[in-house]
C-alpha cells in the first residue's frame, strides 16, 4: 500500500509541474489581443475604443485581451482612443506611446499601426461606444 501511494504522489506532482509550465495553461488566463468593429453603439465597454475620422464612414474599433507578448495590427488613422481597463503600448505615426487604464486621448487623425495590451486593470474603467 505504501509503495503504491508513493508512486501515485510522485506521478501527481510531476503532472502538476508539467501543467504549471505548459503554455496552454497560461493561454486560458491571458487571452490573445484582438480587434473588431465595436457593436452596441450608445453602450459602455472595458475594451479599448478607437474612433475613426468622420470622413471614413466607419464605426469605432474595439481592442481587447491582454496577451502582452505581441502586437495587434490596426493600420489606420484614428482621431481618438479610450483605454478602458487596459494598459500597454501603441505605435503611432512611427513612435511608441504608452497608455494606461482610464486614459482618454486625442490622436488628431494619426496613423496607429499596432497596439499591445500588457495589463487588464482591476477597476471598472469603461469606454463609451459612440
Amino acid at each position: 500500500m505504501r509503495k503504491a501511494f508513493k508512486v501515485a504522489t510522485v506521478f501527481t506532482g510531476a503532472a502538476a509541474c508539467v501543467a504549471a509550465f505548459t503554455p496552454a495553461a497560461t493561454a486560458a488566463v491571458r487571452p490573445d489581443t484582438s480587434h473588431r468593429n465595436c457593436t452596441g453603439g450608445g453602450e459602455f465597454t472595458t475594451s479599448m475604443v478607437f474612433v475613426w475620422p468622420s470622413a471614413a464612414h466607419h464605426g469605432p474599433t474595439c481592442v481587447g485581451g491582454a496577451n502582452g507578448t505581441g502586437w495587434t495590427h490596426l493600420g489606420t488613422d484614428y482621431i481618438s482612443f479610450c483605454a478602458g481597463n487596459n494598459s500597454g503600448s501603441m505605435k503611432v505615426s512611427g513612435s511608441t506611446r504608452k497608455f494606461h487604464e482610464g486614459q482618454i486621448s486625442p490622436l488628431y487623425s494619426d496613423y496607429v499601426s499596432s497596439v499591445r495590451i500588457t495589463k487588464y486593470g482591476l477597476y471598472a474603467d469603461y469606454c463609451y461606444i459612440p
